[in-house]
């Protein structure tokens, strides 16, 4: 009796102590199975040899779980930030122009994920015109929200120059097919109002259309052509 009860309360206890020391670790490589010395060649032998080898694989198993955590914890703090760079980037203060009376806008966006490729933008060109526009990157993600970050910076920068509508479609399209080896594109359409006299410019790349308010309540969608998207082609 007491070559089998020695050795296996020996062994129980080693595998309790692992169990115990296991919980709560932050460094799986400190934990170590104290093997008992058992040399009965016999079964008690065996499922000693076959408990350390559990430990062994459950270290490895811990190892490899908690480094999985840390980039999963790393990914979604980095995430966040790229989040709040995209939102920081969309107006996002309204009223946007609280002293001008003759107009009012309104915008947001939810994302499919954290990042993505929608956006929207609007901004005064001088006193007296408003631009406004909404695109939408191909794909989700980093990359998406990056090629957002160029088409919009590069969309603004010409409709600021004083370009008409079309033109600033063309030459953002000429910048985005430039380096674009991924192949991404952009579906975008812009307006600019005339805060005067009431004509609104407009031009399409490949979006969807917008819905008009008219004076007696009813909506419509202002239907038109749909010319190619962004950055698809030179």
């Amino acid at each position: 009796k007491k070559r089998v009860i020695v050795p296996v309360e020996a062994l129980g206890l080693s595998a309790k102590k692992f169990v115990s020391d296991s919980h709560g670790i932050t460094e799986p490589d400190k934990l170590k199975f104290e093997k008992p010395q058992i040399d009965t060649h016999d079964e008690i032998e065996l499922l000693c040899d076959t408990l350390y080898l559990m430990s062994e694989d459950m270290k490895s198993y811990m190892t490899n779980l908690l480094k999985e955590t840390q980039d999963k914890e790393r990914i979604a703090s980095e995430l966040n930030v790229a989040t709040q760079i995209q939102t920081d980037m969309l107006p996002s203060i309204f009223p946007a122009y609280p002293d001008r009376k003759e107009f009012n806008i309104y915008a947001c966006m939810d994302t499919a994920k954290e990042v993505g490729g929608d956006f929207y933008d609007f901004y005064l060109l001088g006193e007296n015109k408003l631009a406004f526009l909404i695109a939408d990157v191909s794909g989700k993600g980093i990359p998406a929200a990056m090629f957002m970050m160029t088409a919009k910076t590069l969309i603004k920068g010409f409709a600021e120059s004083g370009m008409d509508v079309d033109e600033v479609f063309t030459h953002a399209n000429e910048k985005l097919c430039e380096g674009n080896d991924a192949g991404m594109f952009v579906t975008a359409w812009i307006g600019v109002l005339d805060l005067r006299t009431g004509p609104l410019s407009y031009a399409n790349a490949g979006h969807n259309p917008p819905v008009i308010k008219k004076k007696d309540g009813q909506y419509e969608y202002l239907r038109t052509r749909a010319n190619f998207i962004l950055a698809g082609m030179e």
